[in-house]
């Protein structure tokens, strides 16, 4: 199960620190703090599942990023938490 990895993008940093904390456990955790650090981590990094903040960046950010992402076919599975 470790060998499993989430991605977090949140702009509020103390936030996804926490995330990271309480799943770090159990999880490789990466975080990207704007949309341009989470695509590029997406990319490198191909998580297991997206923890994506709604409101990253402008509003309702987070829903646009999900929509493309489901356009790609790199990504079109993958799961995702807003």
């Amino acid at each position: 199960m470790a060998n499993k990895k989430i991605l977090i993008i949140e702009d509020d940093r103390d936030f996804a620190e926490v995330v990271k904390l309480i799943l770090e456990t159990s999880y490789g955790v990466v975080i990207a703090n704007s949309k341009e650090e989470g695509m590029k981590k997406l990319a490198e990094e191909n998580p297991d599942l997206l923890i994506l903040d709604m409101m990253i960046d402008k509003k309702a950010e987070g829903y646009i990023i999900s929509r493309e992402l489901r356009k790609d076919s790199r990504f079109c599975d993958l799961p995702i938490i807003l």
